[in-house]
């Protein structure tokens, strides 16, 4: 399978995303081609590093040539999860350091999928737990390709989530 690089792969910050349409709005498609069955999303959590030597996780072999397009040479899978989520239900799913990924399905037709990601921080304030968001964007993907996302900072590398829905 082939990774679908977006705009939206950022190697820091995301930035707030577009307001995003809800059923009833302008823009917000029905009709034929468009299903309310829920969503079958893939999540493969990613920490990049550099190392001396090239290391792609055999669960990643499949990406392993876009994975190779970016600055680092090692990649590690942190997280693999398969969920089934109804539209506009949302599925958080814990990655690595604090960081997680909120995933939202607004729409889909037969070959394709919009979703909302929000990216999540969990931090310590005090003796309390709060979550920080740190970026949201909406994105269609087409059923069966990744969706390659994040570039957030760790303690070494970075961490990235290649989305895939079907």
């Amino acid at each position: 399978m082939a990774v679908m690089a977006v705009a939206g792969l950022a190697w820091g910050a995301l930035g707030t995303g577009p307001t995003v349409p809800g059923p009833g709005s302008p823009g917000y498609p029905s009709g034929p081609g468009r299903t309310s069955q829920p969503l079958s999303i893939t999540v493969m959590g990613i920490h990049a590093t550099n190392q001396p030597k090239e290391n792609i996780d055999p669960t990643l072999l499949p990406i392993a040539d876009e994975l190779r397009r970016l600055k680092f040479n090692s990649f590690q899978l942190v997280v693999n999860d398969t969920r089934s989520v109804a539209m506009t239900n949302t599925w958080e799913v814990p990655l690595a350091e604090g960081y997680a990924l909120q995933i939202q399905p607004l729409r889909q037709s037969d070959d394709k999928a919009a979703l909302i990601l929000t990216w999540i921080r969990y931090e310590r304030v005090g003796d309390k737990t709060q979550a920080r968001s740190l970026g949201r964007t909406m994105f269609e993907i087409r059923k069966g390709k990744y969706l390659l996302q994040g570039g957030w900072r760790l303690k070494e590398g970075v961490l990235m989530a290649a989305i895939a829905v079907k």
